[in-house]
Parts: C-alpha cells; structure tokens; sequence
C-alpha cells in the first residue's frame, strides 16, 4: 500500500471473516477491528496501531478497509 499505509506495524495479514468482519492482524498475533462489525464481535481497537501523517493527523484507515472489505466479496 505503499505511502497509503496507516499503521505504525509494518505488516499484517488482512481478513474478512464471516458476517463481513473486517480485521487486520498485527506481527504479534493481535486482531484488530477494522469496521463496526468487527468491534461489535469484541475485536481489538485499532487505533493504538493508527500512524501519524506529517500534519499530526491520524492517517486515513479508509484504503485498507476498502482492501479488507474486498476480500469479502471474493467466492470462499
């Protein structure tokens, strides 16, 4: 995702699982929310792994909840 990429991790493996819950799962095995339904099933908040931009705002997770969300609509 390149200069898009919203986290202080450098890495981690994107899911949606079923029930469209979208999570990113951190180096360390952690799974992080990524949309509502994935919060409301007891996932961890992202926003502790959430990067900074260069005007101290957090960066947009709106591209890789768009490529988690896509995963979605893949056949299983």
């Amino acid at each position: 995702m390149g200069y898009l990429w919203p986290l202080t991790v450098d890495h981690g493996t994107l899911e949606c699982r079923p029930g469209d819950i979208a999570v990113f799962i951190a180096p360390d095995g952690t799974v992080y929310a990524l949309n509502d339904n994935a919060s409301h099933a007891g996932f961890a908040d992202i926003e502790s792994l959430r990067a900074t931009g260069a005007g101290g705002d957090k960066i947009s997770l709106g591209a890789l909840r768009s490529k988690t969300l896509g995963l979605c609509q893949l056949p299983g």
